[in-house]
């Protein structure tokens, strides 16, 4: 469970998007085929955006595994 207090009262909808189609773009890139999860958390730093992915993997022939990731954007 995570709970981050940052002054962030939600996330619009084209944030999501877009931080979502930055990980999707990296798994397709790097040639990750393992079903996965995504988790994120998000947090306002000194006007940037930050969302914090957890991914979890799943392979029938490697197994389950996790994965962390972070992106950033200007939030004005």
């Amino acid at each position: 469970m995570f709970f981050y207090y940052s002054g962030l009262d939600a996330v619009s909808d084209s944030d999501i998007d877009y931080f979502s189609e930055q990980i999707t773009a990296y798994l397709q890139r790097n040639g990750v085929t393992a079903r996965h999860t995504i988790h994120t958390t998000y947090q306002l730093v000194e006007d940037t955006l930050i969302a914090r992915f957890t991914v979890t993997y799943n392979d029938p022939e490697q197994g389950a595994w996790v994965e962390n990731y972070v992106a950033g954007k200007p939030f004005k």
